[in-house]
């Protein structure tokens, strides 16, 4: 073996050792958090918030510090979480950024792209036309007949 080959496999070895060390000293991972969630939207954030500890000293969520962070009015958040009016598109995005989540985690969030698909205003008519035309096939196929 010559020169260089030993030297990288003494780096690679080197490596592997140090590798081995760092992980005899990291905690186990916790488990992934699914990439979307069918639970109403006050009780997805609710856990998200106790997730990314925005908790009070009891450990309940603290909608006044999450509030905070976000760019909406705290009465705006606090009709949402208690169910006096649906989320809007713009808080479920604003509580997204502000948990590093894409917003489609949440359930109304995907319903209001689904619902956007068949608007003509924002996707055309054409396109909601096909829009409609693929949905009326879907459900023929054996798709949900609600």
């Amino acid at each position: 073996m010559d020169r260089a080959a030993k030297g990288l496999r003494r780096s690679a070895s080197l490596v592997q050792r140090s590798l081995s060390e760092y992980d005899r000293d990291v905690p186990e991972a916790a488990p992934l958090r699914p990439m979307k969630t069918d639970e109403a939207f006050p009780l997805a954030l609710r856990d998200l918030l106790i997730e990314h500890d925005y908790v009070t000293a009891s450990g309940k969520p603290s909608w006044t510090a999450f509030a905070a962070e976000l760019d909406v009015h705290y009465e705006t958040l606090r009709r949402a979480v208690t169910r006096e009016r649906l989320p809007s598109p713009t808080l479920i995005e604003e509580c997204a950024r502000a948990l590093r989540i894409r917003a489609e985690y949440f359930l109304e969030y995907r319903i209001y792209l689904a619902q956007r698909d068949f608007d003509p205003e924002a996707v055309g008519l054409e396109r909601a036309i096909e829009n409609l035309k693929a949905w009326a096939v879907a459900r023929k196929d054996g798709g949900p007949s609600h």
